[in-house]
């Protein structure tokens, strides 16, 4: 029997991979490459909703430069080195922001606009 290991984060040269997120019946990896990234996001979901994609807990979120959509994942169960992440993206896309967006609330219309520009 083979077994196989998804990536739920990937960051090189080449992009960000954002692994699936099963409780979204998100069951693919989504790519971006550094070209379409606007700017990245780290957010913190405050509040509980029914929503999938803003239960409560810490988030990292892609912004492309041409909407619809960006993605977002929850980073509750896993770690992620944000000082490597911080280094990858200096050496592959200088000009991609890495923005801490802070605790943010889904009921509130600074929390949705967060949201809307994660394609949330």
């Amino acid at each position: 029997m083979l077994a196989r290991r998804t990536a739920v984060f990937r960051a090189d040269q080449e992009g960000i991979t954002l692994g699936p997120e099963v409780p979204m019946r998100q069951f693919s990896a989504q790519f971006f490459s550094w070209a379409e990234i606007k700017k990245i996001t780290f957010y913190k979901i405050t509040r509980w909703s029914r929503t999938p994609g803003k239960q409560p807990g810490t988030y990292i979120g892609i912004v492309p430069r041409t909407p619809p959509t960006g993605a977002a994942r929850r980073i509750n169960t896993w770690r992620l080195d944000r000082g490597r992440l911080a280094a990858v993206t200096a050496a592959a896309a200088p000009g991609v922001p890495i923005v801490e967006a802070g605790k943010i609330d889904p009921w509130t219309s600074t929390g949705r606009a967060v949201l809307r520009e994660l394609g949330r």
